[in-house]
């Protein structure tokens, strides 16, 4: 992803009301067994550091999702219920022993309770797949992206399999959308309401 498509995502998402998050590069080898992801996905592929801070921090990610789980967590537990943050950043998958990991940008939200910011006029309704979808939708139209589509096949396994799409675009699976499976957001430790 170029510097200047970056760019033009970020403004998209800040202006639909979403922050950016800014999560360390490296986290526990148990966030990515807690998202349930088979044995043999590439986000399995971790690149381990020689000498971590702690267990916790002690390979590179390989996905940005636990991340924004672990922000939307700490964000309940602090009360705010109006949840809507993305990230840009660098993944990393382990190529072998002797050689470089492979290092890839990616892009990732996650947005949770009421639509809008609590208001004497409006009705405060919580945030549902759809709008999800929109989102992305928006977020394709703002660069200039309009060869793509939306497949229901298996998606990813943290995901409600009802509630959960592919995005392809030129007939390639680039990513995906969905609402969090409730089995997943307990295991982060997370009580939606």
């Amino acid at each position: 992803m170029g510097l200047k498509f970056s760019s033009v995502l970020r403004r998209a998402l800040v202006s639909y009301g979403f922050y950016e998050a800014v999560n360390y590069s490296f986290y526990s080898p148990e966030m990515v067994l807690l998202l349930k992801l088979p044995e043999t996905d590439e986000r399995h592929r971790l690149v381990k550091i020689l000498n971590p801070l702690s267990a916790a921090q002690s390979v590179l990610r390989t996905s940005l999702i636990p991340s924004l789980l672990c922000n939307l967590k700490d964000n309940m537990h602090l009360r705010n219920r109006a949840f809507k943050f993305f990230e840009i950043a660098n993944v990393f998958y382990s190529t072998g022993m002797d050689s470089q990991p492979l290092e890839t940008q990616k892009i990732a939200g996650l947005t949770a309770g009421p639509q809008t910011e609590e208001s004497w006029n409006k009705v405060n309704l919580p945030v549902c797949f759809f709008d999800i979808k929109g989102y992305v939708e928006s977020l394709l139209k703002a660069v200039n992206i309009d060869s793509y589509h939306f497949e229901k096949t298996p998606v990813q396994p943290f995901l409600y399999p009802n509630k959960s799409l592919n995005i392809s675009i030129n007939q390639e699976v680039t990513g995906f959308l969905g609402q969090i499976h409730p089995d997943i957001l307990e295991k982060f430790d997370i009580e939606m309401d």
